[in-house]
């Protein structure tokens, strides 16, 4: 019996001190592969578009952006040609020639094809309005209803004068 425990301590103090070291060496590893990492998400790389100088932090992303100002759409819809310059994008869109509505409101069961449709329609039962004026604190449902709002302060008319005097002569 002694025989036995006197290899087996021996054995257990030497396994002991190999997971000791892997360990150490692991933590270090990882330590440094986290600490590299952090310097190279602090030490921000950036890409510059070359038209209009909007700034981009990885290169996928500025290589995306030179579309629009190349017009160039390479993902094409073989139901109605409409084009689009991302390959996800298209797919969404086909969900509208597919009848496919995933996104429902947990309120009144209507159905959207977009996420985006769905997160503006649940304004309606929450009573958000999440865009504001700066200047008369005006608030809105949709950012473009903001937009046509501001065209009033700095004077602009929303629409022409001779569409306002076509709806006031019938």
């Amino acid at each position: 019996m002694n025989v036995i425990i006197n290899t087996l301590i021996p054995n257990l103090r030497l396994s002991l001190c190999i997971i000791k070291i892997m360990l150490i060496c692991f933590f270090f590893f990882y330590q440094s592969t986290v600490s590299e990492h952090l310097c190279t998400r602090s030490r921000k790389r950036t890409f510059c578009c070359e038209v209009c100088n909007r700034v981009f932090d990885r290169q996928s992303h500025l290589v995306r952006h030179k579309q629009i100002h190349s017009g160039e759409r390479p993902f094409c819809c073989d139901v109605c040609n409409k084009s689009f310059i991302e390959k996800c994008t298209l797919m969404t869109h086909k969900r509208i020639h597919r009848g496919e509505q995933p996104f429902s409101c947990d309120v009144c069961n209507k159905a959207f094809c977009h996420q985006s449709n769905l997160i503006r329609h649940k304004r309606i039962h929450s009573g958000k309005r999440p865009f504001c004026c700066d200047v008369c604190k005006k608030r809105f449902v949709r950012q473009a209803d903001l937009m046509v709002h501001t065209q009033i302060h700095r004077g602009e008319r929303p629409f022409s004068k001779s569409l306002i005097d076509f709806w006031s002569t019938e």
